[in-house]
Protein backbone atom coordinates (compact mmCIF):
# COMPACT_ATOMS: atom_id res chain seq x y z
CA UNK A 1 0.00 0.00 0.00
CA UNK A 2 2.80 2.37 0.68
CA UNK A 3 3.78 5.19 2.80
CA UNK A 4 0.93 7.71 3.90
CA UNK A 5 1.82 11.01 1.26
CA UNK A 6 4.71 12.84 3.12
CA UNK A 7 5.35 10.22 5.46
CA UNK A 8 9.14 8.56 4.90
CA UNK A 9 8.92 4.89 4.66
CA UNK A 10 12.19 3.04 5.32
CA UNK A 11 13.31 -0.93 4.80
CA UNK A 12 15.13 -3.15 6.73
CA UNK A 13 18.10 -4.98 4.73
CA UNK A 14 20.86 -7.56 5.75
CA UNK A 15 24.51 -7.42 5.34
CA UNK A 16 25.18 -10.52 2.66
CA UNK A 17 28.88 -10.16 2.96
CA UNK A 18 31.60 -7.31 2.76
CA UNK A 19 34.11 -6.76 -0.01
CA UNK A 20 37.65 -7.12 0.47
CA UNK A 21 40.06 -4.53 -1.76
CA UNK A 22 43.04 -3.01 -1.81
CA UNK A 23 41.19 0.64 -1.34
CA UNK A 24 41.62 1.73 2.35
CA UNK A 25 39.54 4.90 1.73
CA UNK A 26 38.26 6.80 -1.47
CA UNK A 27 41.12 8.49 -2.71
CA UNK A 28 43.45 6.64 -5.05
CA UNK A 29 40.52 4.48 -5.59
CA UNK A 30 38.99 3.72 -9.72
CA UNK A 31 36.48 5.56 -10.76
CA UNK A 32 35.19 3.12 -12.81
CA UNK A 33 36.41 -0.92 -11.96
CA UNK A 34 36.57 -1.91 -15.10
CA UNK A 35 39.00 0.69 -16.56
CA UNK A 36 41.51 -1.02 -13.79
CA UNK A 37 40.80 -4.63 -14.51
CA UNK A 38 43.97 -5.90 -12.92
CA UNK A 39 42.50 -5.00 -9.45
CA UNK A 40 41.51 -7.54 -7.43
CA UNK A 41 39.46 -8.50 -4.42
CA UNK A 42 36.62 -10.44 -3.05
CA UNK A 43 33.54 -10.61 -1.61
CA UNK A 44 33.09 -12.54 1.70
CA UNK A 45 29.64 -14.27 2.46
CA UNK A 46 28.57 -13.65 5.77
CA UNK A 47 29.03 -16.04 8.93
CA UNK A 48 25.85 -17.24 9.15
CA UNK A 49 25.23 -17.71 5.59
CA UNK A 50 28.02 -19.86 5.50
CA UNK A 51 27.08 -21.79 8.96
CA UNK A 52 23.33 -22.20 6.96
CA UNK A 53 22.36 -25.59 6.15
CA UNK A 54 24.34 -26.70 3.31
CA UNK A 55 26.75 -23.96 3.21
CA UNK A 56 27.88 -20.96 1.79
CA UNK A 57 28.12 -22.74 -1.20
CA UNK A 58 24.57 -23.22 -2.07
CA UNK A 59 24.20 -19.94 -2.06
CA UNK A 60 27.10 -19.36 -4.92
CA UNK A 61 25.96 -22.37 -6.81
CA UNK A 62 26.17 -21.82 -10.37
CA UNK A 63 27.92 -18.49 -10.50
CA UNK A 64 30.84 -20.03 -12.09
CA UNK A 65 28.72 -20.23 -15.08
CA UNK A 66 28.91 -16.42 -15.70
CA UNK A 67 32.05 -14.55 -16.56
CA UNK A 68 31.22 -10.99 -14.45
CA UNK A 69 28.65 -10.11 -11.89
CA UNK A 70 27.04 -6.89 -10.66
CA UNK A 71 27.70 -5.98 -6.90
CA UNK A 72 25.46 -4.24 -5.43
CA UNK A 73 26.96 -2.18 -2.13
CA UNK A 74 26.76 0.02 0.55
CA UNK A 75 28.38 3.42 0.77
CA UNK A 76 29.03 2.62 4.69
CA UNK A 77 32.56 3.77 4.55
CA UNK A 78 31.64 7.36 3.93
CA UNK A 79 32.00 9.53 6.73
CA UNK A 80 30.05 12.15 5.72
CA UNK A 81 26.47 10.81 5.41
CA UNK A 82 24.81 7.77 7.39
CA UNK A 83 24.39 4.19 5.87
CA UNK A 84 20.81 3.49 7.22
CA UNK A 85 18.21 6.13 6.87
CA UNK A 86 18.05 8.81 9.63
CA UNK A 87 16.96 12.64 8.63
CA UNK A 88 19.27 14.11 10.58
CA UNK A 89 22.62 12.38 9.11
CA UNK A 90 21.44 10.94 5.86
CA UNK A 91 22.23 13.21 2.21
CA UNK A 92 19.12 14.04 1.40
CA UNK A 93 20.86 17.62 -0.84
CA UNK A 94 19.15 17.20 -4.13
CA UNK A 95 22.04 18.68 -6.38
CA UNK A 96 26.03 17.34 -6.16
CA UNK A 97 29.12 18.67 -7.68
CA UNK A 98 30.69 15.91 -9.83
CA UNK A 99 34.30 16.36 -9.89
CA UNK A 100 34.56 16.22 -13.59
CA UNK A 101 31.91 18.47 -14.51
CA UNK A 102 32.59 22.77 -15.24
CA UNK A 103 30.52 25.62 -16.35
CA UNK A 104 31.52 28.07 -18.93
CA UNK A 105 33.49 30.19 -16.46
CA UNK A 106 35.83 26.73 -15.42
CA UNK A 107 34.06 26.51 -11.96
CA UNK A 108 32.53 23.04 -10.73
CA UNK A 109 29.23 23.07 -11.99
CA UNK A 110 26.16 20.76 -10.10
CA UNK A 111 23.83 18.77 -11.15
CA UNK A 112 20.93 16.71 -9.70
CA UNK A 113 22.10 13.57 -7.52
CA UNK A 114 19.82 11.44 -9.46
CA UNK A 115 22.06 12.11 -12.74
CA UNK A 116 25.23 11.16 -11.13
CA UNK A 117 27.26 8.18 -9.48
CA UNK A 118 28.24 10.98 -6.27
CA UNK A 119 27.94 8.37 -3.31
CA UNK A 120 26.30 11.23 -1.43
CA UNK A 121 22.76 10.24 -2.00
CA UNK A 122 19.80 9.76 0.04
CA UNK A 123 19.86 6.06 -0.44
CA UNK A 124 23.91 5.43 -0.51
CA UNK A 125 23.83 2.38 -2.58
CA UNK A 126 26.69 1.80 -5.08
CA UNK A 127 27.19 -0.64 -8.21
CA UNK A 128 29.68 -2.25 -10.14
CA UNK A 129 30.61 -4.59 -12.41
CA UNK A 130 33.34 -6.93 -11.66
CA UNK A 131 35.18 -10.38 -13.12
CA UNK A 132 34.88 -13.13 -11.55
CA UNK A 133 38.22 -14.81 -11.11
CA UNK A 134 37.26 -17.79 -8.59
CA UNK A 135 34.84 -19.08 -6.23
CA UNK A 136 35.26 -20.82 -2.64
CA UNK A 137 32.50 -23.21 -2.02
CA UNK A 138 33.91 -24.12 1.21
CA UNK A 139 34.37 -20.24 2.45
CA UNK A 140 31.84 -18.68 1.13
CA UNK A 141 34.36 -16.54 -0.91
CA UNK A 142 34.09 -14.83 -4.40
CA UNK A 143 37.96 -13.83 -5.67
CA UNK A 144 37.09 -10.73 -8.42
CA UNK A 145 38.71 -8.48 -10.65
CA UNK A 146 38.18 -4.61 -11.45
CA UNK A 147 37.23 -3.82 -8.35
CA UNK A 148 36.75 0.21 -7.40
CA UNK A 149 34.81 -0.32 -4.06
CA UNK A 150 36.47 0.69 -0.75
CA UNK A 151 38.16 -2.31 1.68
CA UNK A 152 35.38 -3.58 4.40
CA UNK A 153 32.12 -2.12 2.22
CA UNK A 154 29.34 -3.87 3.03
CA UNK A 155 27.88 -6.13 0.28
CA UNK A 156 23.93 -6.11 -0.37
CA UNK A 157 23.55 -8.63 -3.33
CA UNK A 158 25.19 -10.44 -6.13
CA UNK A 159 23.56 -11.06 -9.18
CA UNK A 160 24.83 -12.47 -12.26
CA UNK A 161 25.98 -10.25 -15.20
CA UNK A 162 24.32 -11.12 -18.55
CA UNK A 163 25.50 -9.46 -22.22
CA UNK A 164 21.81 -8.24 -22.61
CA UNK A 165 22.34 -5.85 -20.03
CA UNK A 166 24.35 -4.49 -22.21
CA UNK A 167 23.43 -0.95 -24.59
CA UNK A 168 26.01 -0.06 -27.08
CA UNK A 169 27.18 3.73 -26.89
CA UNK A 170 27.47 5.79 -29.60
CA UNK A 171 31.67 6.11 -31.16
CA UNK A 172 31.76 10.18 -29.57
CA UNK A 173 32.61 11.14 -25.99
CA UNK A 174 29.34 11.19 -24.94
CA UNK A 175 26.60 13.62 -24.76
CA UNK A 176 26.16 17.38 -23.85
CA UNK A 177 25.61 17.77 -19.65
CA UNK A 178 21.91 18.52 -21.02
CA UNK A 179 19.11 15.50 -20.38
CA UNK A 180 17.61 14.91 -23.79
CA UNK A 181 13.72 15.20 -23.43
CA UNK A 182 11.81 11.87 -23.49
CA UNK A 183 11.00 10.20 -26.71
CA UNK A 184 7.51 9.81 -26.71
CA UNK A 185 6.34 6.56 -28.69
CA UNK A 186 3.17 6.08 -30.67
CA UNK A 187 0.58 5.85 -28.09
CA UNK A 188 1.93 9.50 -26.64
CA UNK A 189 3.69 7.85 -23.77
CA UNK A 190 6.91 8.80 -22.83
CA UNK A 191 7.91 5.04 -21.74
CA UNK A 192 9.39 3.50 -24.21
CA UNK A 193 8.06 -0.25 -24.56
CA UNK A 194 9.82 -1.16 -27.37
CA UNK A 195 10.41 -4.82 -27.32
CA UNK A 196 13.85 -4.29 -29.84
CA UNK A 197 15.89 -3.15 -26.82
CA UNK A 198 18.89 -4.48 -28.70
CA UNK A 199 18.31 -1.69 -31.31
CA UNK A 200 18.83 1.19 -28.75
CA UNK A 201 22.03 3.32 -28.42
CA UNK A 202 23.70 4.53 -24.83
CA UNK A 203 24.25 8.34 -24.57
CA UNK A 204 26.00 9.66 -21.39
CA UNK A 205 27.22 13.04 -19.69
CA UNK A 206 30.47 13.61 -21.62
CA UNK A 207 31.26 14.42 -17.92
CA UNK A 208 30.65 11.64 -16.09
Amino acid sequence: SGAQPGAVETFAMVRVGTLRSSFPAAFGCPRQGLAAPSVRGRIELEPWMVAAAGGAGQFLDGLEGFSHVWVIFLFDQNRHSSASFDPSSSFLRPMVKPPWLTGADGKRGSCGVFATRSPHRPNPIGLTVCRVDHIDHAAGTVFISGVDVIDGSAVLDIKPYHPIDSIPTEPSAGQPSACPAPRPTDDGDDVARSPHATAEVATFASWL
